[in-house]
């Protein structure tokens, strides 16, 4: 008699990341010393490095209102206004003394979940 096959993996697991979304995974690839502008995705993402490492700075939702959002939350990307890597937007935007950074490292072989 034969046993039964083992449930995939995505079967096992899927249930960790939430209910199924109704939009396509998107793939971002980029070369060395690429920095993106603050922004809030609206769907949960997995940030996978293949070479190398990124650098991410992250903040709660908590701090939204001192990160200068422009946009909607639901549309395909909220962008801040301020640049966290120009220091004269410390002056233009003094909100974002307040807000918390968590800074992150992720490795080649890494992967970080971001949840939305």
């Amino acid at each position: 008699r034969r046993a039964a096959a083992a449930a995939p993996p995505a079967a096992a697991l899927g249930g960790c990341f939430g209910d199924p979304q109704a939009v396509n995974p998107v793939c971002y690839l980029g070369a060395g010393r690429q920095a993106t502008p603050m922004h809030f995705d609206p769907s949960e993402n997995l940030l996978c490095v293949v070479q190398g490492a990124k650098e991410l700075t992250l903040f709660h939702p908590a701090d939204t209102p001192n990160l200068y959002p422009a946009g909607e939350r639901n549309s395909a990307a909220v962008y801040s206004l301020a640049n966290l890597c120009d220091p004269a937007d410390a002056d233009r935007f003094p909100a974002l003394a307040e807000a918390r950074p968590l800074r992150a490292l992720v490795r080649e072989g890494d992967v970080l979940y971001l949840p939305c």
